[in-house]
């Protein structure tokens, strides 16, 4: 299920009467957990076309992406990796050093993986949301500082 909330879209990995374990699908990042009443901020919205289209045209699988999967394997194994932080560190450290990576890179594999389902890359229609939004803050800023009245410098007006 998929839910947004200020723009920005969120996938449900794991669902209890209390509460929901979220991970946010546009930019992934570590999952986080969700109180019942807090969930009335988040609107229910139907399953993103990208990831529609991966279950029913799924990728071929590259060598590349068969090494990606293999370095997180024992974490999409483990499912309290998703609501237990220490747990998904200890276990992305030991996958970092038996294959000399860095823990950055093994979370941010397992994150793409639970957020798309994949660790290729984002869905064509997330990564050209995410890349208008951010396009959009830079116009934005841009306008504010460096095409101001004051004149600043580029050197300025990006401090």
């Amino acid at each position: 299920m998929f839910f947004e909330c200020a723009g920005v879209r969120y996938r449900i990995l794991r669902k209890s009467a209390e509460g929901n374990w979220l991970i946010c699908f546009d930019q992934p990042a570590a999952p986080f957990y969700i109180a019942g009443p807090a969930m009335e901020n988040y609107q229910r919205i139907p399953t993103p076309d990208p990831v529609i289209a991966g279950m029913t045209a799924p990728k071929a699988k590259t060598p590349a992406s068969e090494k990606r999967l293999a370095l997180i394997a024992p974490l999409t194994e483990d499912e309290a990796c998703i609501t237990d932080k220490d747990q998904r560190r200890r276990l992305a450290e030991r996958q970092a050093e038996a294959n000399h990576t860095t823990l950055r890179r093994i979370l941010r594999l397992y994150y793409r993986f639970l957020a798309w389902g994949s660790v290729e890359g984002p869905p064509k229609q997330c990564k050209s949301r995410m890349d208008t939004r951010r396009r959009k803050e830079y116009d934005e800023a841009i306008e504010a500082y460096y095409f101001s009245s004051a004149k600043r410098s580029l050197r300025d007006a990006y401090d």
